[in-house]
């Protein structure tokens, strides 16, 4: 391995002053010395600013910037605009990782691969063991919902380029990392987890109902799209994921009576749903809960169909299917 490789490791910050010290350190201790830590503050309004300056006093590879509150894609875009590293990887303000990631995933980078990724957790584990791997079957495990965070990833900064995150900010990693193995000639997949999650129940990905929410089906949609122009092999796979999230959402709006506060919004995922209906339901790859679902939104008029779906939802007969769509 090349020793003298820079690693930049990219960490957005907003108002995690609880977990961000263990997360910043966990990088600090990393085995492998050269690293450049860029912390991006997001216009906290906790402690968090103060913590990163009292570390930046320990460590001179960490740099601060500090940005009016924009969403962690401006803040990741921060960081790739201007980190200085062959390699990069990302990491959350209230995640750690193991001392030796770093190390372990550089070895295999530097026999000529542009990507490694390492297990997610709990996430999908599509390979027993590791082993090279082409970039479409990468993208493919993506669209299944399996290892699209960029967080267990190192990849050579040459393959990002001018490649960013989308500034609407809920599944922009989905987005982000569809490009970014298109950009690859070599992946390799690492059978090894490194990398801990907090999950915090006000995390971004737990938010409740509120227009950032309608971000989600924007990316997801922007995905299925491309995929059935790049790769339409894969196609009934990337609808499977934007069918799911309409459903998601439509019910969501249903659950919470709010028909009238998002109309707009509603009226969209039900386009969506109607135009692409019955190749929806012709995906072999489709939850059959989900197909049900999928019938409601096509067949009840939008006034009565929240009336009928919150109804449905909230029968004994339902629970099953409640778990499905949540887990969407």
């Amino acid at each position: 391995m090349d020793s003298n490789s820079l690693v930049s490791i990219i960490i957005p910050i907003y108002n995690t002053a609880r977990y961000l010290e263990r997360s910043v350190r966990s990088v600090m201790a990393q085995s492998y010395p050269r690293l450049e830590i860029i912390l991006i503050d997001d216009g906290s309004t906790d402690t968090s600013l103060s913590i990163c300056k009292q570390l930046q006093a320990e460590d001179h590879r960490i740099i601060v910037h500090h940005q009016s509150n924009a969403g962690a894609s401006i803040a990741r875009n921060w960081g790739l605009d201007h980190c200085m590293g062959e390699y990069i990887m990302m990491v959350d303000s209230d995640d750690w990782i193991d001392p030796n990631m770093v190390d372990c995933l550089l070895q295999k980078a530097s026999d000529g691969y542009d990507l490694v990724t390492s297990i997610v957790p709990n996430d999908i584990v599509p390979w027993e063991s590791s082993r090279e791997i082409s970039p479409k079957e990468l993208t493919r495990e993506v669209l299944v919902g399996a290892l699209w965070s960029p967080n267990c990833k190192l990849f050579a900064c040459s393959r990002v380029g001018n490649l960013r995150f989308p500034t609407p900010t809920v599944s922009e990693d989905y987005v982000f990392v569809v490009r970014l193995i298109e950009r690859c000639e070599k992946v390799y997949f690492m059978h090894r987890s490194f990398y801990h999650r907090e999950h915090r129940p006000d995390s971004l990905s737990r938010i409740g109902l509120c227009d950032r929410r309608f971000d989600e089906y924007r990316n997801v949609l922007w995905v299925s799209d491309h995929i059935h122009e790049v790769l339409p092999e894969y196609a009934s796979l990337a609808d499977v994921h934007l069918a799911e999230t309409c459903v998601k959402l439509v019910t969501t709006i249903c659950e919470q009576r709010a028909e009238k506060e998002y109309h707009s919004q509603l009226q969209e995922l039900l386009r969506c749903i109607r135009s692409n209906y019955w190749s929806f339901l012709r995906n072999s790859h489709m939850n059959r809960n989900v197909c049900l679902l999928l019938a409601f939104c096509f067949s009840v008029p939008s006034i009565r169909m929240a009336n009928w779906l919150l109804r449905f939802l909230r029968s004994k007969r339902s629970h099953s299917l409640q778990r499905s769509i949540s887990n969407a």
